[in-house]
């Protein structure tokens, strides 16, 4: 019995079909997993932004928040509210934090809107309440290691600074860009390290 190996035309346009047609779903799955995570990425910026609009006006309906911008713990630890007030409202941008750090470490929050945020974690380091919230309290335990990191050099970094809205001095400057350097470097985002330099 003789084997006929001849390839007939018909044989070639199937074994094309079979091949467009893989590469057809692989490209449309390609595709859609694309179209996933943008629609992803654009979720979780609106979900950040919208909770952001919380603690602004949570600040504006408690402008006694404020004094944690300028004062430590224990100067407010005997002030009329309990040191919890203060606590929550730093829990809630935390919270927020983590939620953006997250998300860019799982790529469904991108880099430059990512380092949109990594400024704000700066300012919190600013305030010696907060540092002293982060370093003396169990805080910190609450949130997974890679933002812990973040924010333990954020609190190293920014020692004895203390927050004032518009202070823009040269050698407040070079802790920012040191910051967004370490943040970069850490998260593995090359590009956070120039991020203060876009125009």
């Amino acid at each position: 019995m003789e084997i006929d190996w001849t390839i007939h035309f018909g044989d070639i346009m199937t074994a094309l079909g079979v091949v467009v047609a893989g590469l057809t779903f692989v490209a449309a799955y390609l595709y859609g997993k694309r179209k996933d995570r943008e629609t992803a990425n654009h979720e979780n910026y609106q979900r950040l932004e919208l909770a952001s609009l919380k603690v602004f006006q949570n600040e504006m309906d408690h402008p006694e928040l404020a004094e944690v911008w300028e004062k430590n713990r224990s100067a407010l630890e005997s002030g009329e509210r309990p040191l919890y007030f203060y606590d929550a409202f730093f829990y809630q941008q935390l919270n927020l934090f983590e939620m953006a750090c997250s998300f860019c470490l799982d790529g469904e929050l991108s880099s430059d809107v990512f380092g949109s945020w990594v400024l704000w974690f700066a300012n919190l380091c600013r305030s010696p309440y907060f540092r002293e919230f982060w370093t003396q309290t169990e805080a910190a335990q609450n949130y997974i290691a890679a933002f812990r990191a973040l924010m333990d050099e954020g609190c190293k970094l920014y020692a004895g600074e203390t927050y004032k809205a518009g202070s823009d001095s040269q050698a407040l400057w070079a802790k920012h860009h040191e910051f967004f350097r370490y943040v970069g470097q850490h998260m593995k985002l090359p590009d956070l390290a120039t991020w203060l330099d876009r125009t």
